[in-house]
């Protein structure tokens, strides 16, 4: 029987979500197992596009057991129902959910209805407070956290009316609206709001803080999971820590004991238990929680620091074809840390997948056709080389192009350092594609080149839904925290692409990039001024300043003519 699991999950860019996967590779790797990862690469976006073809590469035959990540899903639950029908439809072999199952896989999940209690009974005892509003979840879907809430509330004698518990499902749009209706009056104000996650709560702090309100000193905020508090850099979470590495090893435990009927020796479960911080006013941040967020601040600026050195940036958009392309993964996959094995699989004309690259084993030698379902070529024993595979997909806009594989030796997770690099290995093969498909210069004067219509409007986060935003009111699009938003007289929007995915759909004749956050509407310029480091100052109608950086100075003045 092969000792190979596969494990099905939406991404791993939460830590929760990576604490899940560490305790599974762990307790595989303790029971003789191996581990090969089905993950997106960009799941914090409304519109998925193709990126769940990824999981239309598992050929179940190759496995002998499944673990599905349910929980991961939350956003999208929609995806993850139908990944479980088809799981139910196609495979036969034994499954393990981590969360809740439609199809009545055995499940595991963690408790969640007592250590919500204990965090509301927190901010009812030790705060005093009285109006407690409870945030995110799905009306359709039965939740121990909020059950744990109502329970806490009437322990207390404190009234509890359904308008006081706030839906959204898991997108942190839920929290920007609470705040705004807070702001303008359509809610009372309360003393403390408790979200079903730390990423809403994350949200609601900035929300409220950018309407004015202090926390915790107008109102206090707290989150639920423990370890996401180390991405926050300017507020420590009052939140609860989950212990997400134990789930993950008893999934794998439920699965050996489905396959061998046997059962492993128990894995040790840490004290769960609340981490109180800044956003309920009680600031005492754990010092294991301080190291991990100095250690998350150092390996971001770390990642900031390799990446503005080895100008992958440009070096991709030298690129002329898929041989120049892969000629720089071979020389910039270092980028990517602790991997014992990177691979770069592309489709051909018929949907055909081959391999182009294999670090220090396919990296100058012709491309070779997988078939079968192989996720690598047949001769190449990649369980030799790493203990977990992870398979992410090279996406752009509604389309694959390949799918980028990672293995690694120890039970880590991918990270924002392999996430960049297929982000910019992406950019490369779109602009070499371009320049294949672009007309030589011999053409006749005659012959019309057909002009693909410039877009006139863009589609901009509003709330739940998406805006249509005509492009006339842009005065520019900026990057802020890897988000793009789109900047208007009346205020800035949040869009879901890229920086170079507008640069090709914008019109050149109003739209030109300034630098590397900003893309400036020719059309709102005010006036110019010089600036003594040999950069421009763009004062525009509604009398913001953006700055053209030295990169991009001789393009603007030859667009602007001065």
């Amino acid at each position: 029987m092969t000792k190979n699991i596969c494990i099905i999950v939406s991404g791993t860019l939460t830590n929760s979500i990576s604490l899940y996967l560490c305790g599974i590779k762990k307790r595989a790797e303790a029971l003789g197992y191996y581990c090969t990862i089905f993950s997106m690469l960009k799941f914090d976006r409304l519109d998925l596009g193709n990126q769940m073809k990824v999981y239309d590469l598992i050929d179940f035959s190759r496995y002998c057991g499944v673990i599905f990540l349910e929980n991961s899903f939350a956003p999208h639950k929609s995806c993850g129902s139908r990944i479980e029908e088809r799981l139910k439809e196609r495979s036969h072999l034994p499954v393990v959910v981590i969360g809740e199952s439609d199809q009545g896989f055995p499940s595991i999940n963690h408790e969640t209805k007592e250590p919500f209690i204990e965090l509301t009974n927190h901010m009812i005892e030790d705060h005093n407070c009285r109006i407690i509003y409870c945030l995110g979840g799905t009306k359709m879907r039965r939740s121990g956290r909020i059950e744990g809430f109502m329970e806490a509330l009437e322990s207390h004698n404190i009234p509890c009316p359904p308008e006081y518990i706030f839906y959204g499902g898991y997108w942190k749009e839920c929290a920007e609206n609470l705040a705004k209706n807070i702001a303008h009056g359509n809610v009372e104000k309360p003393d403390a709001v408790i979200c079903l996650t730390d990423h809403i709560a994350y949200q609601l702090v900035k929300s409220l803080m950018e309407y004015g309100y202090e926390i915790p000193e107008d109102i206090r905020v707290a989150g639920f999971s423990g370890y996401d508090c180390v991405f926050n850099k300017s507020m420590p979470l009052t939140t609860y820590q989950i212990d997400f590495d134990y789930i993950g090893a008893m999934a794998v435990t439920m699965l050996h004991e489905k396959l061998t009927g046997e059962l492993p020796p128990s894995v040790p479960q840490k004290k769960q238990h609340i981490i109180l911080g800044g956003s309920c006013g009680c600031n005492a941040l754990p010092k294991r929680v301080k190291r991990q967020l100095f250690e998350e601040i150092d390996r971001e600026e770390m990642c900031d620091m390799f990446f503005e050195n080895s100008g992958i940036e440009y070096a991709f958009m030298e690129c002329e074809s898929v041989a120049d392309v892969m000629n720089e993964v071979k020389r910039l996959n270092y980028l990517v840390p602790e991997k014992t094995l990177l691979a770069v699989n592309l489709y051909h004309a018929r949907e055909d997948l081959w391999c182009h690259f294999i670090s220090n084993l396919l990296e100058d030698a012709d491309p070779i056709p997988l078939r079968n379902g192989n996720l690598l070529p047949p001769k190449i024993n990649y369980m030799e080389e790493c203990d977990n595979l992870t398979v992410l997909p090279i996406s752009f806009k509604d389309r694959v192009l390949g799918y980028v594989l990672v293995g690694y030796k120890a039970p880590v997770c991918h990270d924002k350092f392999l996430l960049r690099f297929i982000d910019q290995l992406t950019h490369g093969l779109i602009l070499q594609e371009k320049q294949k498909g672009k007309p030589e210069e011999n053409v006749s004067e005659e012959t019309e080149i057909p002009k693909t219509p410039a877009t006139e409007y863009l589609f901009v986060k509003n709330g739940d839904s998406l805006q249509k935003l005509p492009l006339e009111l842009v005065y520019y699009f900026e990057t802020v925290d890897r988000h793009v938003y789109a900047v208007t007289k009346g205020g800035a929007y949040e869009i879901g692409k890229k920086m170079y995915e507008l640069e090709d759909e914008l019109n050149p004749e109003q739209f030109l990039r300034v630098s590397k956050s900003v893309i400036l509407s020719l059309g709102k310029i005010s006036s110019l001024h010089r600036q003594s480091n040999r950069t421009i100052e763009v004062q525009l109608l509604n009398k913001k300043t953006v700055h053209v950086s030295r990169n991009y100075i001789d393009a603007f003045q030859k667009k602007v003519r001065v």
